[in-house]
């Protein structure tokens, strides 16, 4: 256990938005309570800090409240190097509504503030078929629960309870010395919501990897692909080429470009030298 300071404190300015619509202004003194707990073990990894927001409204008092927040994760390795599992948890404080006030804390009182729990829960197992390919089937859930966004008076609906299923099943080749490698990927997603229509999606797809030379390979992949995003199924044969170039000495480029089933999209990755630091260029660009 590693415990921070027992408490933060301050006097800020904040601004009071009730119902009518008026604006008061207020001063309120915060009060951060906090803990961390960190462990590894040899197959247990677990990493989590709780904090409790005390908010004390000087004249508005009404207005009193408390926040927790939390954000957790942990890792076990429950058969060894076969079975394992990840898990998180996360409570914070978040906007209900893009149409209404837009606080970026909790010290400005507004009713388009919620509660938000997120969590997760993946076990997997991966290992070896044979000497030269690799397995891994993955299970994720995926849940959001919020206390008032349903109900949330006087604005458009937003933030929504919900809970996602998704299996990942993946085989891919070893041969990193041959001229030709392979992959093998399956995606197969469901995504409930409390206040509209469900979604699914469903995608498996082949992929050739070739060799050009020592620091260059290139790669197809092709497989059908299905949703109902638009409120209507829709399917289609998907597919994409790419490009990994990683020279002896950086920068490494790495290019995907995919015809997919809504628009063709594109993700260059650019990993330029750091000899002190970590740094990698990202964009991902979806063309119309």
């Amino acid at each position: 256990s590693s415990p921070l300071p027992p408490s933060s404190s301050r006097v800020s300015c904040a601004v009071w938005r009730p119902p009518a619509g008026s604006v008061r202004s207020d001063s309120v003194i915060p009060a951060t309570p906090c803990c961390r707990q960190k462990g590894e073990g040899a197959r247990l990894k677990v990493n989590a800090t709780y904090s409790l927001e005390n908010l004390t409204y000087l004249h508005n008092s009404q207005s009193n409240g408390i926040n927790h927040q939390l954000n957790a994760l942990a890792n076990l390795e429950a058969i060894e190097k076969w079975f394992y599992i990840d898990t998180t948890a996360r409570i914070s404080q978040q906007n209900n509504s893009a149409f209404g006030p837009q606080p970026v804390d909790n010290i400005n009182t507004t009713s388009n503030r919620t509660d938000v729990f997120n969590y997760s829960l993946s076990p997997y197992v991966k290992g070896l078929l044979g000497s030269d390919s690799s397995y891994l089937v993955r299970h994720n859930t995926y849940g959001v629960q919020t206390k008032n966004a349903d109900t949330t008076a006087g604005l458009a609906p937003g933030l929504s309870n919900s809970t996602t299923n998704e299996w990942i099943v993946q085989l891919k080749g070893l041969r990193p010395l041959r001229v030709f490698n392979w992959g093998l990927d399956y995606n197969k997603r469901k995504a409930e919501y409390a206040n509209r229509q469900s979604t699914d999606s469903e995608f498996y797809f082949g992929t050739i990897y070739a060799r050009i030379g020592v620091n260059l390979t290139v790669s197809g992949n092709i497989g059908p692909e299905s949703n109902n995003y638009s409120l209507t199924a829709q399917s289609m044969v998907t597919h994409g080429v790419g490009f990994q170039c990683t020279p002896s000495a950086p920068p490494s480029v790495v290019g995907q470009y995919d015809q997919r089933l809504f628009t063709p999209n594109y993700s260059p990755l650019l990993n330029p030298p750091r000899p002190s630091s970590q740094f990698e260029l990202t964009p991902t660009s979806v063309v119309s």
